[in-house]
């Protein structure tokens, strides 16, 4: 029996890895545009196009290859929800200046908040933990729920550690060598 489960083991790896390669092939190399693909050859109008582009986000610029990223959510209890968490993704370019940012928060609000104010304060600047500090202050301007589970203030409070945080790991997965800053 056992020799049965290493030989299926074997063999199972290199199949699993050719799969991955070749969807990723098919993503990467594939002609066509998914929205026409989708609507067919059905006469629509440009505009018609552009809304079901901008449905989709195919209207967003791609991130280059090798940008940074960072993820960090806060819960009571491994597995529940998170009261609060951040996303942060950086573009970081020669002399580590900051070519493109984006920073999201969830459970703070009742849907997903994207912090523009710490993009802005990102974007152009050279990169260190006293450009993180600054652009995780923005997330103080968020204006959190209360419920039951945690009052605004806390929301707010774990909005801008989980935003350093994450900003700290997209600083660092983009190559630049950053100090925790919380």
């Amino acid at each position: 029996m056992l020799i049965y489960f290493v030989r299926r083991l074997a063999l199972t790896i290199p199949t699993f890895f050719a799969l991955m390669f070749l969807t990723f092939v098919a993503i990467r190399l594939v002609p066509g545009d998914p929205v026409e693909a989708r609507v067919g050859e059905r006469g629509i109008s440009p505009e018609r196009l552009a809304f079901f582009r901008h449905q989709l986000g195919l209207d967003l610029p791609v991130w280059r290859q090798g940008h940074g990223f960072g993820f960090h959510e806060f819960a009571r209890r491994h597995g529940d929800f998170a009261l609060a968490g951040a996303a942060a993704l950086l573009d970081v370019g020669a002399g580590n200046v900051v070519r493109r940012a984006a920073l999201s928060l969830c459970g703070v609000a009742a849907t997903p908040v994207r912090v523009e104010a710490a993009e802005a304060r990102l974007i152009g600047q050279p990169l260190d933990s006293t450009l993180i500090r600054s652009a995780a202050a923005a997330a103080w301007l968020v204006e959190p729920v209360s419920d039951i589970h945690a009052g605004a203030e806390y929301r707010r409070h774990l909005a801008q550690v989980l935003s350093a945080r994450a900003l700290t790991d997209a600083a660092r997965r983009a190559g630049v060598d950053v100090p925790s800053v919380v």
